[in-house]
């Protein structure tokens, strides 16, 4: 029998590191007259996981990055348009499967757009989204998990932008912390005009 491991949180009784959740976040870069702008958020004090610490937007990987039924209706989410370096490209430089991969950049993207309004993604003629104004009823919707992530870029034929992201780095939570993450850190430019 295994003994309890005492490195979590006090009289825990755990067995073993608890398992990371795939999360990505995303470092939001803007060039301006004053110099390069970084894009930071705090976090709440009742969060569970580094409540009032500075953070970059981000979160886990949830069945709305994954492809597949992601509702649960026994129907595929549509397909993503994508542009920009393809998902083997994606799982070589995160070191990932190409459905992890797609899925942490398709998070990354998710999740820029819920907690920062601002949206990687353009139109199939290469133009960028430059207004997320119209955008902001399903922003709520994907942040309330009432809408998937590849619904709502189908229904306004947007194309996923990869090109705009460049993968930076992959921390993973301490073993002994008793919330942990492995997280794919990217790092974009704020699009001209949002």
């Amino acid at each position: 029998m295994a003994s309890p491991d005492t490195s979590g949180s006090p009289g825990s009784g755990r067995l073993g590191p608890v398992a990371p959740r795939h999360a990505s976040t995303v470092i939001l870069l803007r060039d301006t007259l004053s110099g390069i702008e970084v894009y930071v958020q705090e976090r709440a004090s009742t969060m569970a996981f580094c409540a009032e610490m500075t953070v970059f937007p981000g979160g886990g990987v949830d069945s709305r990055d994954m492809p597949g039924d992601v509702d649960g209706d026994g129907h595929d989410s549509p397909d993503l348009r994508w542009q920009g370096p393809d998902v083997k490209w994606w799982a070589s430089r995160l070191q990932k499967s190409e459905s992890m991969a797609r899925a942490l950049v398709c998070a990354a993207v998710r999740e820029t757009f819920e907690e920062a309004g601002t949206l990687l993604a353009g139109y199939e003629d290469g133009s960028l989204v430059g207004n997320t104004v119209p955008f902001q009823t399903e922003r709520h919707q994907l942040e309330n998990h009432e809408l998937s992530f590849s619904d709502f870029m189908d229904q306004h034929e947007l194309v996923l932008r990869s090109d705009l992201l460049r993968p930076w780095a992959n921390w993973v939570t301490p073993k002994e912390q008793p919330i942990r993450y492995d997280t794919a850190f990217f790092v974009a430019n704020m699009p001209e005009g949002q």
